[in-house]
């Protein structure tokens, strides 16, 4: 009986000592498992705290982890046994959102899931097979052919018709679903049954999928033989190539007046507006300069050009001209270059840099803010346009009155 009675002790004793063990080992876990998400929120922090514009407050970093326990760890992270990395880039984004200073409209965290998206978007380059086009009438007819894509390479050109692909008709497709399949992953293969316009005749075409510079400078009509436009969508590594190539050409039919499209331009990489500056200003000019914190300023003069425009410029801005396109835009306006027709701009010139995190998420801060060559920031309510219109279709027209209507440029 008094062996049973022991027995019994030990068991209960065992049993105790195993629950107080696991329950300590559940608590270490746990302990472990919040450590992570602090320390890859000290990652972040660390980033900013080094490379932001500003300084960046030690004592908002403290409050928010101590809100991240209390709010999100404590209240919705149900399996406290593992990390969870939603709710790990959830909160580096609502951490960035609160250090960064609230009138940044570009400091950003990005989450692996939609860096590809977000750099494409950023840095101008695509990642599909480099087709884009309409689906009407069971028609999918080619709108743009991107000129770096493998698509381009391989003869298709706009006008020309999508008739099935991946051995689907397009009748049984969705505009949406085509765009899907021409986005496939970088390498892949994408089977086309094309109707070349200009031959009259059908064949299959395997495009592959890869990453390219998109073109940012296109022509557009002005209605007047005299008068050309270029539309600049957005700013990025090969800008500069293709105005030279546009410049170049409009050089040759002796286009006297020119008409820059930077409307809705939010950018890009501020050496773009660099690298065009040599087309249209004297050598050795001075454009802007960049201030970090704490670091000397970094400056840089007019870019080497081959290629040069001497006749009368206007630049069409709106509040969607940014970043780049609004740097430019300053320095053709100060050095009385061309004249500035639209609305404000954005009031946004800051140099931005991407730091890549080793999960795959990314980090957009912004890193320096931009001045002109004369030492004066671009207002945060943006450049005041000389000739201020309204936004709209007959901007474009007014601007090719104004142009016709000014003296030939001596310049």
């Amino acid at each position: 009986m008094a062996i049973s009675k022991v027995f019994s002790i030990t068991v209960a004793l065992l049993v105790c000592v195993s629950a107080c063990a696991y329950g300590y080992n559940r608590k270490a876990r746990e302990e472990s498992v919040f450590k992570s998400y602090v320390d890859y929120f000290k990652s972040v922090y660390d980033i900013m705290e080094k490379e932001y514009y500003l300084p960046v407050s030690k004592e908002a970093f403290e409050r928010y982890i101590a809100d991240f326990k209390d709010k999100i760890y404590e209240t919705q992270v149900k399996d406290k046994s593992k990390i969870d990395n939603n709710i790990k880039h959830v909160g580096a984004g609502i951490m960035v959102s609160k250090l960064k200073d609230q009138s940044d409209p570009f400091t950003n965290f990005f989450p692996p899931q939609m860096v590809k998206q977000f750099k494409e978007s950023v840095l101008g380059y695509g990642g599909d097979i480099g087709l884009e086009g309409a689906l009407s009438d069971g028609h999918f007819v080619i709108t743009q052919v991107e000129p770096r894509s493998d698509a381009f390479k391989k003869g298709i050109a706009i006008g020309d018709e999508v008739l099935k692909v991946e051995g689907k008709p397009v009748t049984a497709l969705t505009q949406e679903q085509i765009q899907k399949m021409f986005s496939r992953v970088s390498g892949k293969e994408v089977k086309l049954e094309i109707f070349f316009t200009k031959l009259k005749k059908s064949a299959s075409v395997a495009v592959v999928s890869a990453q390219y510079f998109k073109q940012s400078v296109f022509v557009v009509a002005t209605g007047e033989p005299r008068v050309a436009c270029l539309k600049i969508k957005f700013f990025n590594q090969e800008t500069g190539n293709e105005i030279r190539n546009s410049i170049g050409t409009l050089n040759k039919q002796g286009i006297g007046k020119l008409i820059l499209d930077l409307r809705d331009n939010g950018g890009g990489p501020p050496l773009a507006a660099w690298d065009i500056s040599g087309v249209f200003l004297a050598p050795q000019q001075k454009l802007f300069y960049f201030q970090r914190r704490q670091q000397a300023p970094t400056g840089l003069i007019t870019s080497p050009s081959e290629v040069r425009y001497q006749g009368d410029v206007a630049i069409l801005v709106n509040k969607g001209t940014g970043s780049a396109s609004e740097l430019f835009s300053g320095i053709m306006q100060a050095y009385h270059r061309a004249e500035l027709i639209g609305q404000h701009t954005a009031g946004m010139v800051y140099l931005k840099s991407i730091f890549d995190l080793k999960d795959g998420a990314s980090l957009e801060l912004t890193v320096a803010k931009g001045y002109l060559f004369d030492g004066n920031p671009i207002s945060s309510d943006g450049l005041k346009p000389d000739v201020a219109l309204p936004d709209d279709t007959n901007l474009l027209a007014s601007a090719v009155r104004a142009l016709e209507a000014a003296a030939p440029s001596s310049k």
